[in-house]
């Protein structure tokens, strides 16, 4: 049963974010992507599956995903500090 929930939700939303493309998600992406990582003509197919995959999964199994989310950005922190820990014995 939560797989059909979890197929649903993220056709509705894959179709959702690729009909809005032009109009809503095409100018937060380039705006949070580097231009050396944006591909024109693809950019919509992509951004509609993640996304789809990230929101159906969240719809269906919340606190797994809030932690995995949690955790990511634990890590991300200790490396951007480790990070900065490093360059200063650089320069």
């Amino acid at each position: 049963m939560l797989t059909l929930i979890w197929l649903v939700v993220f056709v509705v939303v894959a179709i959702a974010i690729w009909a809005d493309w032009n109009s809503m998600f095409s100018g937060v992406v380039r705006r949070a992507l580097p231009e050396a990582l944006q591909v024109d003509e693809y950019d919509r197919y992509i951004w509609s599956v993640a996304l789809g995959i990230v929101i159906a999964t969240l719809a269906v199994n919340p606190i797994s995903t809030l932690t995995t989310l949690i955790l990511l950005a634990i890590i991300g922190f200790i490396v951007r500090a480790l990070l900065r820990f490093a360059m200063k014995f650089v320069h």
